[in-house]
């Protein structure tokens, strides 16, 4: 059973009730370009039973990794999501997550908070000067000797267009 697998039939059956889950978790995001170090985060969460269901809310962290969108060279950074999401019984699509079996399942929506906190264009500085696009060299450790023309025949004909 999963670590992110939590059994609340207890705090259904007492309202106002709370509890807690710390600890460290596999996430499985390993079909993201950037994802989270060793696929692992730190939980800090508490899941309380209000009226409509199981509400949890607490933080997310850990460190993030991935490949310069320029360069390509490793980078990493750190990775905090505040998370509060509602579990019902009878879950409305895309809006909630569903309570099945006296149980919820938070891997998807840790997951979706995650991924959606990640960067998209990850950076190893903000002045990055990225690979040359006809040698390959990495322009933030040499001097490339490429003239910037185009090398491509295939583009030849827009040079001769004159708008």
């Amino acid at each position: 059973m999963s670590e992110l697998y939590a059994d609340v039939a207890d705090l259904l059956a007492r309202p106002g009730a709370r509890a807690t889950r710390r600890g460290r978790v596999p996430i499985d995001a390993s079909s993201a370009a950037v994802r989270p170090t060793d696929d692992a985060v730190e939980l800090d969460l508490t899941l309380e039973h209000v009226t409509d269901g199981i509400v949890v809310h607490g933080t997310v962290s850990g460190t993030w990794q991935g490949a310069c969108s320029r360069c390509l060279e490793p980078v990493s950074g750190p990775l905090s999501v505040t998370v509060r999401e509602l579990f019902e019984k009878e879950a409305v699509e895309g809006e909630t997550f569903p309570i099945t079996d006296d149980a919820i399942d938070l891997e998807l929506p840790l997951r979706d908070a995650i991924v959606l906190d990640l960067p998209t264009v990850p950076l190893c500085r903000s002045d990055c000067a990225g690979l040359c696009p006809s040698c390959g060299v990495n322009r933030n450790e040499e001097q490339c000797t490429c003239t910037g023309e185009h090398a491509d025949p295939r583009w030849d004909a827009l040079d001769e267009l004159r708008l």
